[in-house]
């Protein structure tokens, strides 16, 4: 089985339309340039819950923590920091809200509750654009996915006409099943229009009397997206490609997956129970902002055999695209970073288990860490070759 997981790794290393290429591996380097449980302003070195944190520049970032809520910016070289935010419903407040991507020196925070995209900028002013005209961001499963230049908008949801989950008397699959998904352009000025449709993640449904519960399918297939400069990348994992799309939906290229991955018994049983804490951890945290939403104790999480490739993916500053390789139970993560102009693959970077890549910038990362008490950290760090 190991001896499978590095072919599928070293498949995803030096695979790019059918033709082998080799790319740079790169590692961090210790000490970290940045780690917010060393700044001397109590924003940084106490974090609630970090939600997201984005790289503005090279030098500066920002992190949304949730449990004020509150957006919190940070210059690396000087240790300055700003902040902006606050619960409520006027401008430049919050109640459900999540960071999704930068503009300018601007954070860009979609407000669920609100149905409102902000751009909030560290001496606290903000711009607000109000999506309560888009009925089909009601939708729970509904999300803006990315704000791109010149004010385009990317939201994904179930398509018209379906039945709306978050209503009273919804209606209820249970047991396995994938919603189609579709993603939409909202232009400044124009009708919104469909980019593309896919299949979204394998989820599995279990209701007990009045209770219900949603979770994903352990090793199911994957819907990732993420907007990578001005262009945005999605991929329905078991069609075995990355599609980069401009936004009036056009490919303008492709980036080969590799094949699923098989898993044993006993990697199954233990991404089972890594499920079971993850899903507790979740109900903990949206209890503590006051959508308790997770009131089913799961019987069963169900799982496939064959895992996806990859489970996560990321555009960073620099416009380029990371794949995280799936290696469930490894002590090392494996990130994949492409020019997606070639499309080329750049270099692959292995970071230890604990550290999350959140963004990148340069040479430099954003990781987030928790330590064994559940307290979140921000650590910056430098990557080099060899």
């Amino acid at each position: 089985m190991r001896k499978r997981r590095w072919l599928v790794l070293s498949l995803l290393a030096f695979c790019v339309s059918g033709a082998a290429q080799e790319a740079q591996q790169v590692h961090t380097v210790d000490p970290p340039i940045f780690h917010s449980s060393e700044s001397s302003d109590s924003r940084v070195s106490e974090i609630g819950y970090l939600q997201g944190a984005r790289f503005l520049d090279p030098d500066r970032i920002v992190f949304l923590d949730t449990t004020i809520p509150r957006l919190v910016f940070v210059t690396i070289s000087d240790g300055e920091v700003e902040s902006a935010g606050r619960e409520g419903d006027g401008p430049g407040e919050f109640r459900m809200p999540f960071l999704i991507g930068r503009h300018e020196d601007a954070a860009v925070v979609w407000d669920r509750i609100h149905r409102r995209l902000t751009l909030v900028n560290g001496d606290g002013r903000s711009e607000q654009t109000t999506l309560q005209d888009q009925p089909l961001l009601t939708f729970w499963s509904a999300r803006v996915v990315g704000r791109f230049p010149y004010g385009t908008v990317v939201t994904s949801h179930p398509p018209e006409g379906a039945a709306n989950p978050a209503a009273p008397g919804r209606s209820w699959s249970l047991g396995r099943h994938r919603d189609l998904v579709r993603f939409r352009a909202l232009v400044p000025g124009e009708l919104p229009h469909v980019i593309v449709e896919l299949l979204g993640n394998e989820m599995y449904s279990e209701q007990d009397g009045n209770q219900k519960g949603l979770t994903r399918v352990v090793f199911g297939d994957l819907l990732l997206s993420a907007p990578v400069g001005e262009l945005f990348a999605v991929s329905q994992t078991d069609l075995g490609v990355v599609n980069v799309l401009d936004l009036s939906g056009v490919t303008v290229t492709e980036i080969p997956l590799p094949p699923g991955i098989r898993m044993s018994r006993d990697e199954i049983r233990a991404e089972q129970e890594r499920a079971r804490e993850r899903r507790a951890a979740n109900a903990e945290a949206y209890a503590r902002m006051g959508f308790p939403g997770l009131d089913l104790e799961f019987r069963d999480f169900p799982a496939n055999e064959i895992a996806p490739p990859i489970d996560r993916m990321r555009g960073d500053l620099d416009g380029r695209l990371w794949l995280r390789a799936l290696s469930p139970g490894a002590d090392r993560e494996h990130w994949q970073v492409w020019d997606v102009s070639g499309p080329t693959l750049e270099f692959t970077l292995t970071l230890p288990i604990g550290e999350e890549l959140l963004d990148a910038a340069g040479s430099r990362v954003l990781l987030r860490a928790r330590d064994e008490l559940g307290v979140d950290y921000l650590i910056v760090r430098e990557i080099a070759g060899g």
